[in-house]
C-alpha cells in the first residue's frame, strides 16, 4: 500500500509549452504556473497526503495486483490469417493443438495453485494465433474452471484475444463466455498487409466487429502503430468511433515488441502530435484512446506482468512469465521460462519466480527522477532483451513524458 514516506518524494517539477508544471502522480495533483513562482508549501502538503489520493486510484491501480493470477492458454498455433508481423508468427509452433485432456489437467492445477496461494481472482485468457479455432473446447476449460473455484472465493474473470474472423453464428457463443474481449484490428486494407491478399477478410472482420458492438458493449479494439499505419492514426480511430460507435480503443506502439529484432522505424514526434490530438478530440466526447505507457489514470508498482502471478503456457506446456516469449522470433525467450507442465504435476521454478516478483518501478534506477514512471513504468521488458532501460530508446521516453504533460495540461485548461 502507499505509504505517506514514499508520497512526500513523489513531486515533480518541470516545463511544457513554456509553462513550469508541478505534478505529484501518486495522488493526482498538479499545478501550473509560471517559471519564477513556488510552489507554497500547503500545495505541497495536499499533493502528498494520502488522505487526498482519488478512490479511482485505490481501486484501480493500487489493489493488491498480487493476489491476482493471470493464466494465459495458447491454445493453438492455427490461424485463419498469416501476417508477417505476428508476434507468435513462426514454424517453430506451425499448427500445434494443445492437447485437450492436458489442457483440462492444467486448468485443474492453476486453481490449486490460485487456492494454495490465497489469490481472490483467476484471470483466464485464450489467445495466441486464433483461439476461436478451439471454440468447443475453450467453451468445456471455462466450464472446468468455474465448477471448480464454485466453492471458493477466487473470482474467475475470462478473456479472448482474437482477430475475428470466425462463423457469425459463433458470436453470441463468444458473449456469452467471455467477460472481456480484444479484437487486434491493426489498420485499413491498404496499409496493413494482413488484408492485401484478399479483401474479402477486411470486409469480414468490420461485419463481426459491428455485430459485437452491437450486441455486447465490452468490446476492446487494439490497434498496432506500425510504420504502414502510423499515418493513417486519424483515419482509423475515426472510423472505429464514428462508423462502428466503439468506445474502448487501445493504441499499442509496436517498437515495445519489436526493436527487439529491429522491425519499426517510428517517427516518436509525429506521432506524439498525431495522437495527442486524436486524444484531445475524443476526451471532448468522453471517449478514451488509450496508448501504450500514457494513461494518466492508472498507475502501478510493476513494469510488466512478468512481475505478478503470470503463467502464459504454450501448446506444448512450457510455461513463461511473459506473454511474447514464445514467437521464436528472439533468441532470450528462455529469459523467461518458469516451468512446465508434465501429465500429472505443475512444475515451476520458484526462485526464478521469485526473482521477477523482486521486480518494481522502484527497482528501476534509470527511472527514479522521471514523473512519468509510474504510468510509462519502464517499458518492455521483453523488448530491451531483459535489460530493461539500459537499451531503452531515449526519443521514445521524451515521447511519453511530453504525452503525459500534455494531457496533464489539457485537463486543466477544460475541466
Amino acid at each position: 500500500m502507499i505509504n505517506q514516506q514514499l508520497l512526500s518524494k513523489e513531486v515533480y517539477s518541470f516545463s511544457h509549452e513554456n509553462r513550469k508544471i508541478s505534478y505529484a502522480p501518486l495522488t493526482r495533483f498538479f499545478s501550473i504556473h509560471d517559471w519564477n513562482s513556488e510552489v507554497d508549501d500547503r500545495w505541497l502538503t495536499d499533493a502528498t497526503n494520502i488522505d487526498e489520493v482519488p478512490d479511482f486510484i485505490r481501486q484501480k491501480s493500487f489493489s493488491d495486483e498480487r493476489k491476482k493470477l493471470k493464466l494465459r492458454m495458447n491454445i493453438t498455433s492455427k490461424c485463419s490469417l498469416n501476417c508477417e508481423y505476428c508476434s507468435v508468427n513462426t514454424e517453430e509452433w506451425k499448427w500445434i493443438d494443445m492437447d485437450y485432456t492436458m489442457a483440462l489437467k492444467s486448468i485443474d492445477q492453476f486453481v490449486n495453485y490460485a487456492k494454495e496461494h490465497w489469490m481472490t481472482e483467476l484471470e483466464l485468457t485464450f489467445s495466441w494465433w486464433e483461439p476461436t479455432l478451439k471454440l468447443e473446447q475453450i467453451e468445456e476449460l471455462i466450464i472446468e474452471a468455474e465448477e471448480k473455484l464454485e466453492w471458493t472465493n477466487i473470482k474467475l474473470i475470462t478473456k479472448l484475444l482474437t482477430n475475428w474472423l470466425f462463423p457469425e453464428n459463433d458470436t453470441q457463443k463468444i458473449v456469452d463466455l467471455f467477460n472481456w474481449i480484444q479484437v487486434s484490428w491493426d489498420g485499413f486494407l491498404e496499409s496493413n498487409p494482413r488484408y492485401r491478399k484478399d479483401n474479402k477478410i477486411w470486409q469480414k472482420i468490420w461485419k463481426n466487429i459491428w455485430l459485437l458492438v452491437k450486441g455486447w458493449s465490452k468490446v476492446n479494439i487494439a490497434t498496432v502503430v506500425s510504420e504502414d499505419n502510423q499515418n493513417n492514426l486519424q483515419e482509423i480511430i475515426d472510423q472505429l468511433y464514428e462508423t462502428y460507435g466503439i468506445e474502448d480503443i487501445f493504441l499499442t506502439l509496436k517498437d515495445n515488441v519489436w526493436k527487439a529484432v529491429n522491425w519499426i522505424n517510428i517517427d516518436y514526434e509525429e506521432l506524439r502530435t498525431t495522437y495527442i490530438e486524436l486524444w484531445k478530440k475524443y476526451r471532448k466526447l468522453d471517449v478514451d484512446i488509450a496508448f501504450t505507457g500514457t494513461d494518466i489514470h492508472s498507475i502501478s508498482l510493476y513494469p510488466c506482468w512478468v512481475s505478478v502471478p503470470n503463467f502464459s503456457v504454450s501448446p506444448s506446456w512450457e510455461i513463461s512469465a511473459c506473454t511474447l516469449t514464445f514467437n521464436g522470433k528472439n533468441n532470450q525467450n528462455s529469459n523467461f521460462d518458469i516451468g512446465k507442465i508434465d501429465s500429472k504435476w505443475l512444475i515451476l521454478d520458484n526462485e526464478r519466480i521469485t526473482k521477477f516478483k523482486a521486480i518494481s518501478i522502484l527497482s528501476l534506477k534509470e527511472c527514479s527522477d522521471c514523473f512519468a514512471k509510474w504510468h510509462c513504468r519502464g517499458g518492455c521488458m521483453y523488448a530491451n532483451n531483459e535489460k530493461w532501460l539500459w537499451s531503452i530508446n531515449p526519443e521514445r521516453c521524451d515521447m511519453v513524458r511530453k504525452i503525459i504533460a500534455d494531457k496533464i495540461l489539457f485537463i486543466a485548461w477544460n475541466n
